[in-house]
């Protein structure tokens, strides 16, 4: 047995104590936990209940429980007069019971509704549907017979119950009246359900759209992934039963941890709130609030003396033409309304009788005289007389204290009969006539069908009309706002096409005779949507002619997408022409024009840019002294060589343009004009460079720059063109036949021959083709689409290589016509073969004999030959001995 000393049993005891003071520690709570532990106690709750809610929202909104009210609802309006009409009284309690279980489902559905739908309970249709489900009331004859009971009087012959009766059936006539009126309270529920339920069959169509999109995705992926092999496709069997019992795993831990977490994202939602209320608090604790007082009381002045007229300016017009047409169509509606009340009304197709009251009298009369015998005689001509109007009963009382039942009165309803009664001098009953009024009742149901179906019919036509206006004047501007940004997003370059196509359209109705189309098209452009739809083609617009096609990939994802704008994506690696266009001795220019500088560039530009986009490509930068334009190649493409002989086309075709020029045609007396071409193959980066401050689309690569120093180099050899050796390759044999080799030089430690295409454009003046000082605006706008038609047309023909460019290029009288000098003379080029070989082998000497004959070859015309020029200068710098190592090949 094991003993313990005095000392071991008080560290052990105070071992407890620290176990039981460190539970007390755990177990107590601050303050602000405990309120924050009961506030997300309380958020459960909040969140059970919507849950609920929305449960019970989504039971009003199915598909059934509409049917089902809607059904009910059309019963009630037209229940009771179909019962009136067709049915007889032994069957009237089977439409009352209807009528009960039709204030049990919109009872239940006001109930239900007010707990579930937001902004429903004490609202204008949470009244209707309330005062429509009372009406319903009226309808039930257990009801009615209980307030106005009018068929006890014929079993009794009291007095008082027969007064009774005589204004129940009056009241009761009455009331009637009010029920048929109020009655047509329960279309606007109708309605409201119809539109519940075009809605929902909108949101099952999406939903229905989205699994075929999904389906077909599903079937693509399968399709991809289908098993070639037997083994494969037992192997794949059983990879897919596994990912399909993983789902439902999945799926089922999902349903049972969803109330979890969701609790959980309430309490981080709340601890959050919380945090950033305090920080906001503290924040607002430390501003000066004189000073804020102060500056709002300063704008309130300066705001107070304009507010009436910012009131006016700020009503949309928008809004000042659907509020005209609402008022028209109101007031219509209700002077339709107004002009068919004598319509439906009974008094309308027959005569209020008022012989009842009066013949009553004068029988009594004789009855005092006892004159029993005359008093039948009236009694028979009275009922004869009323039969036209009215069927009387077969039996009437002599005696007011001798009345006799009728059994046939238990076949009539409560409504069908009228009671009139008549008093004597006393006050006391003296006479009473039952009056059947089977025929009102029958033509009031008819006429009550026929008014409900009228302003059934109003109402839907009033409830299309105003959502036409809102459709022609809110919704289709807006839907063509989100096609034109879809169709932008998807191709930015379609923001020009759409405006001058819009133009053009309404140029074209303009110069109609019939300017009525035009007139509305003129007052729809003036509406906010119009403006803010032309708004956003200009923006598209001036985005692509910032960016050009090489920014199209930028807008058209960020236009696209939500959310921070991106502007940096992977570049995209490409193969195509790039022809660099360089005006030489650009500052001088600028020094004597000075700010008409700008004019006379963008002259330039304009003639580069067009020649350039009708014949399929495309401008990227504008440097002012310097452009470049590129020819995309697609890998489809490569061995298409109309393609690689575009940009020579275009090259030659914008020489001739800005010689044609007018424009630029009266500044030649201040300045010698030259423009400098570079045409190199190959591969370039198409991206964005810069940041979040300054972009720029661009096209990065070794072939950018060499085309660039191509550019250059034509100041130096005295020619306009000069292309790269792998542009040359590219060419077909009948065009490299019109190039001539210039000289050989080092890129990039390479050596590479580089080619030229001669023109003579001294004396050459054409017609100017960009001169539209003489044209209309219409025209101008028309010139402007056909040339988009024409170059997406003429751009599918050579890729279809339906169209050679050469043939193009050799139909051209223009080209051929500054082409002539050199096609005469073909003995040049073979004295031009002979000095650039020897030039290239080394002999110098007799290199030098050669390149004096093409020299001077044109002397006779005024031209000299710059190549011959330049190299013949080179090589006697040399003493016409080439350096030491020469390989044939020089740097520039």
């Amino acid at each position: 047995m094991q003993t313990y000393s005095a000392q071991n049993i008080n560290n052990f005891r105070k071992q407890i104590s620290n176990l039981f003071t460190q539970k007390k520690k755990i177990v107590q709570l601050p303050s602000q936990n405990l309120s924050a532990f009961s506030n997300l106690k309380n958020q459960k709750k909040d969140y059970l209940i919507q849950k609920i809610k929305h449960k019970m929202d989504e039971i009003l909104e199915s598909f059934y429980v509409l049917i089902l009210v809607t059904t009910f609802t059309i019963y009630a309006l037209f229940g009771d007069d179909i019962r009136v009409f067709i049915t007889d009284k032994e069957k009237d309690e089977i439409f009352w019971i209807l009528y009960i279980i039709s204030i049990i489902i919109f009872s239940t559905e006001i109930i239900l509704a007010s707990i579930c739908q937001k902004n429903y309970f004490n609202s204008f249709f949470f009244y209707l549907d309330t005062v429509a489900t009372i009406s319903l009331l009226l309808d039930i004859g257990w009801v009615v017979e209980y307030f106005f009971d009018n068929h006890s009087a014929t079993s009794t012959s009291s007095s008082s119950q027969l007064s009774k009766a005589g204004k129940a059936s009056r009241v009761g006539t009455k009331a009637g009246r009010i029920v048929r009126i109020v009655r047509l309270v329960r279309l606007v529920k109708l309605y409201k359900h119809a539109q519940q339920a075009l809605q929902i069959q909108s949101q099952n169509l999406k939903k229905l759209e989205e699994e075929q999109q999904n389906i077909g995705k599903n079937q693509q992926i399968i399709k991809l992934q289908k098993p070639k092999t037997q083994f494969q496709a037992k192997v794949h069997k059983l990879i897919l039963k596994n990912r399909i019992q993983k789902l439902i795993k999945q799926k089922k831990q999902m349903e049972k941890i969803d109330t979890n977490f969701r609790y959980i994202y309430f309490q981080n939602s709340y601890v959050c709130k919380q945090k950033n209320m305090n920080y906001i608090s503290l924040k607002l604790q430390s501003l000066n609030t004189e000073e804020i007082h102060n500056k709002q009381t300063i704008q309130y002045k300066e705001n107070d003396n304009n507010e009436r007229n910012d009131y006016i300016s700020a009503q949309s017009k928008i809004g000042i033409k659907l509020q005209e047409l609402t008022y028209k169509r109101v007031i219509l509606l209700v002077l339709s309304i107004i002009m068919t009340v004598p319509i439906f009304s009974i008094e309308t197709y027959k005569e209020e009788i008022t012989s009842y009251d009066n013949s009553l009298a004068c029988i009594y009369d004789f009855y005092q005289k006892s004159q029993i015998d005359k008093t039948k005689i009236l009694f028979d001509k009275y009922i004869s007389f009323h039969q036209s109007t009215h069927q009387c009963c077969k039996k009437y009382p002599i005696n007011s204290n001798e009345a006799e039942t009728d059994q046939e009165l238990e076949k009539f309803r409560h409504e069908d009969i009228y009671y009139y009664t008549f008093y004597d001098n006393q006050g006391i009953l003296a006479g009473f006539i039952i009056i059947d009024k089977t025929i009102d009742s029958e033509l009031n149901a008819i006429l009550g069908i026929v008014r409900t179906i009228f302003v059934s019919l109003i109402l839907g036509y009033a409830a299309n009309s105003f959502s036409v206006d809102v459709e022609k004047y809110v919704l289709q501007p807006i839907s063509n706002i989100m096609k034109k940004l879809y169709r932008i997003s998807q191709n930015p370059l379609q923001a020009i096409e759409i405006e001058e196509t819009e133009t053009l359209i309404l140029e074209q109705l303009k110069n109609k005779k019939d300017k009525s189309d035009y007139k509305k098209s003129q007052e729809i452009q003036k509406f906010e949507t119009a403006i803010l739809e032309n708004l956003i083609i200009k923006i598209g617009k001036l985005l692509v002619m910032s960016f050009g096609e090489t920014g199209s990939n930028i807008i058209s994802k960020n236009i696209s997408k939500t959310g921070d704008i991106n502007l940096f994506f992977p570049g995209k690696k490409f193969i195509g022409v790039f022809v660099q266009c360089q005006i030489y001795n650009f500052e001088k220019i600028i020094n004597i024009l000075q700010q008409d500088v700008l004019f006379f560039i963008n002259n330039i530009a304009q003639i580069v840019h067009t020649v350039t986009d009708s014949l399929s490509g495309e401008s990227n930068q504008n440097l002012g002294n310097s452009f470049l334009l590129v020819w995309k190649i697609s890998s489809k493409n490569q061995l298409n060589q109309s393609l690689y002989e575009l940009p020579i086309y275009s090259v030659i075709k914008t020489l001739m343009a800005i010689k044609d020029s007018k424009k630029i045609r009266q500044h030649y007396n201040k300045f010698k004009l030259q423009i400098y071409y570079g045409l190199h193959v190959g591969w370039a980066i198409q991206c964005t460079i810069g940041s979040n401050y300054k972009i720029d689309a661009l096209y990065l690569g070794k072939t950018v720059n060499i085309s660039k120093n191509l550019a250059q180099y034509n100041s130096q050899y005295g020619t306009q063109i000069l292309l790269s050796a792998n542009m040359y390759t590219h060419l077909s044999k009948e065009c490299q036949k019109m190039m001539r080799i210039v000289d050989r030089i080092y890129l990039n430690k390479y050596k590479v021959n580089i080619y030229t295409i001669d023109l003579y454009l001294y004396n050459y003046y054409g017609f100017d083709k960009f001169d539209k000082s003489h044209l209309s605006s219409s025209l101008i706008k028309k010139s402007k689409v056909l040339h988009k038609i024409q170059r997406k047309q003429f751009k599918e023909n050579i890729q279809q290589r339906k169209v050679s460019s050469l043939d193009i290029f050799l139909k051209d009288k223009n080209i051929q016509k500054i082409r002539l000098l050199f096609i005469q003379n073909p003995y040049f080029y073979s004295l031009w073969n002979q000095a650039i070989q020897l030039y290239f082998q080394g002999k110098w000497i007799e290199a030098k004999y050669f390149f004096l004959q093409t020299i001077n070859f044109f002397q006779e015309f005024n031209y000299i030959d710059y190549p011959s020029l330049y190299l013949y200068q080179y090589i006697s710098d040399f003493n016409f001995q080439p350096p030491p190592k020469w390989e044939g090949a020089r740097k520039l």
